[in-house]
């Protein structure tokens, strides 16, 4: 492939404190405004909010808000940049999926986690 440059990481976040989860968002920022695609899949509310906020001050033409809170320009990401690509479950799994003592909903029917979580009487009840 040559040409094309991917840096795909597995969650960022692992084992880091906000303040650096920020910090590696604005490296991925950085990184994307080099010409690499990126993709990452995160749970970290702090990266994705990170992503967002520099994606909304690339509409400061004038630097001023920028300036005020330590950003760089080469930080700011295009509203195109981002773009969010959410999993969906295949129509048919090779593999069957069954009930377990951990879950009476038919994984086969369960369209997500929160389905799960619902049956066990919420967050509670799975973890």
């Amino acid at each position: 492939m040559s040409g094309h440059k991917f840096l795909i990481i597995d969650e960022p976040e692992l084992n880091l404190h906000p303040q650096n989860q920020r910090k590696v968002a604005r490296l991925l920022a950085r990184i994307v405004r080099a010409g690499i695609k990126v993709m990452i899949s995160t749970h970290s509310d702090h990266i994705v909010r990170e992503l967002n906020n520099l994606i909304m001050l690339s509409a400061d033409k004038d630097g001023a808000l920028r300036k005020k809170h330590g950003y760089d320009e080469e930080e700011t990401l295009s509203p195109g940049a981002g773009r969010r690509i959410p999993l969906r479950r295949r129509p048919r799994s090779p593999h069957p999926l069954a009930p377990t003592a951990f879950c009476r909903v038919p994984l086969s029917r369960a369209t997500s986690v929160d389905d799960v979580a619902l049956e066990r009487g919420g967050s509670q009840g799975v973890f």
